[in-house]
């Protein structure tokens, strides 16, 4: 009897930032392999609501919608990635979220240039500054004025 082997894939993740409301980790495929995506988690600290879900709109009402509070994961590569990648890297924010009594999250991907990835891992400066001009997109005006020396903790506020 032949003993079918399943394929896991093995995906290192590496925490760059930890704050009170935002963490962001480094997604490889292996230990140094190739970047699969930043994972940006962003607590709101606030009730979900459906303007959080455009895309339920319509099919559920906003009375019995919410919950105490809203996460939202954002996933930043060099390319589209594939359903099946995508479906594997939600699978570990959710391993960090699931257990979230009254809590709502959801997921957004985005793609950025090479060059600009790029950038984000070479420089914490720019790493600071791009991540900061992201959550101020998101509604976050959280400044990210950390020095050099707080990275040596595992956390930076």
């Amino acid at each position: 009897m032949k003993i079918m082997e399943d394929v896991v894939r093995q995906i290192t993740m590496t925490r760059l930032l930890r704050l009170r409301d935002v963490e962001i980790f480094l997604l490889r495929d292996g230990y140094c392999g190739d970047l699969i995506s930043f994972m940006v988690l962003v607590d709101y600290r606030r009730p979900s609501s459906l303007e959080d879900y455009p895309y339920l709109k319509g099919i559920e009402e906003e009375l019995n919608f919410s919950r105490a509070n809203y996460i939202k994961v954002i996933f930043i590569s060099d390319k589209l990635l594939s359903n099946d990648s995508q479906d594997e890297i939600i699978t570990l924010a959710g391993g960090l979220l699931e257990n979230k009594d009254n809590c709502h999250w959801n997921c957004d991907f985005r793609v950025l240039s090479p060059t600009e990835i790029e950038q984000i891992l070479e420089s914490r400066k720019y790493f600071l500054r791009f991540f900061e001009r992201l959550l101020e997109s998101n509604g976050l005006g959280i400044k990210l004025n950390i020095e050099d020396d707080r990275f040596i903790f595992l956390s930076q506020d």
